[in-house]
């Protein structure tokens, strides 16, 4: 809870007022956490948001083939395992499988991420990630994003905070990916594919942080 002057007119004439604000940040516990967003993901959603399609858009897919780096960046790490990657990442909670992740990418559609609980096609490296540090990759994640600000009516401005774009989200979720490779936190199958991950990952990363 804190205060800012914001000049407004709301009130009367133009004037700096003394406003009051409150920030909130709610996340769910571990336990509410895996039975709500496991449940979806088990059901085939990628969670609450009906317009997460698990990547880009058409008209994003669009526009990154006309992308030289960019477009590169995704035939170097689809060449990486055969000319299309197949990547399943797998959250286990005390060797229990709690849900699958589908991640493929090759020129054609870019990258898609889709929960397949049962997916039985071909498979180029499995990536299991404790639940615990899942949750904490995940709620680091949303400790910016899910900021919230109450504010007097009289201050209209957007909260920059409560929009952040995939581009980012992305880039915060595959740093968590390849840090817990890198201290052993995520484990990779099979184990000759750990190169091709890290490089592929280390790539993808950049192509994010350029904006491609």
């Amino acid at each position: 809870i804190y205060e800012n002057f914001v000049e407004t007119d709301l009130i009367g004439n133009k004037m700096r007022v003394l406003s009051p604000y409150m920030d909130m940040n709610i996340f769910p516990p571990k336990e509410i956490f895996k039975q709500f967003m496991f449940k979806d993901l088990r059901e085939g959603k990628m969670g609450p948001d009906e317009k997460d399609q698990g990547g880009p858009s058409p008209a994003e897919v669009a526009e990154i083939k006309q992308n030289e780096q960019a477009y590169g960046t995704i035939k170097n790490i689809a060449n990486n395992f055969g000319g299309d990657a197949n990547i399943i990442f797998s959250v286990k909670d005390k060797g229990e499988d709690l849900f699958k992740m589908h991640m493929q990418v090759n020129p054609d559609i870019i990258m898609q991420m889709k929960p397949e609980q049962n997916y039985s096609g071909e498979v180029d490296a499995t990536l299991s990630i404790d639940f615990d540090y899942f949750y904490d990759m995940i709620s680091g994640m949303e400790k910016g994003k899910a900021v919230h600000t109450e504010s007097p009516p009289w201050d209209q401005q957007k909260d920059i905070r409560e929009d952040i774009n995939g581009a980012a989200e992305g880039i915060k979720f595959f740093t968590g990916i390849v840090s817990g490779i890198l201290t052993g936190k995520v484990t990779v199958t099979p184990i000759s594919a750990w190169p091709a991950i890290v490089s592929s990952f280390g790539d993808l990363l950049n192509m994010m942080r350029m904006g491609g």
